[in-house]
């Protein structure tokens, strides 16, 4: 949904915040969910983590608050790469393969694992993401239990209010 026709912007944009400790540690949420940076990650990453986080997502509200309680706020939108390189990039295979074993006619679901939570005492876990991730892969979002290996999809277990 756009807040005017054709600026592709949504009404309301997911919120990355991003704090910096005194001793220059990274802490970053995407609409209050933490986000995961790689161990050592620092200052020099920050643009592109946050071009690729916009890049998945959309336009995107940045906040960034300093160790010394500094604020900064900014709007980051989907980037363009840049230009092709002059030279043609080595070749890359069109695909990849996996092989597994399954029961025959079964569906195989291919996932990406975005967030772990560990279940509450009654079996439950609740997640919450991104309004435009949820909107961009609706259906094709999956809870998978580790160790009943028990899937969830949206349908089955419904939408947090």
């Amino acid at each position: 949904m756009s807040s005017r026709p054709g600026t592709g912007v949504p009404i309301a944009l997911p919120v990355v915040r991003v704090e910096v400790s005194a001793d220059e540690a990274f802490t970053v949420s995407v609409d209050k969910e933490p986000y995961a940076v790689p161990p050592g990650f620092g200052r020099d990453q920050v643009r592109g983590l946050l071009a690729d986080i916009a890049d998945e997502l959309g336009p995107i509200r940045v906040e960034i608050t300093e160790s010394n309680g500094a604020k900064y706020v900014d709007i980051q939108t989907p980037s363009d790469r840049g230009p092709v390189p002059a030279e043609p990039a080595p070749v890359q295979p069109t695909s990849y393969g996996i092989r597994g074993r399954f029961g025959a006619g079964e569906d195989v679901l291919v996932t990406v694992v975005v967030a772990r939570r560990t279940a509450e005492p009654d079996g439950t876990v609740a997640v919450r993401l991104p309004p435009a991730f949820v909107h961009r892969y609706g259906e094709n979002l999956v809870l998978i239990g580790q160790t009943t290996k028990t899937p969830t999809t949206i349908t089955d277990g419904g939408v947090l209010p």
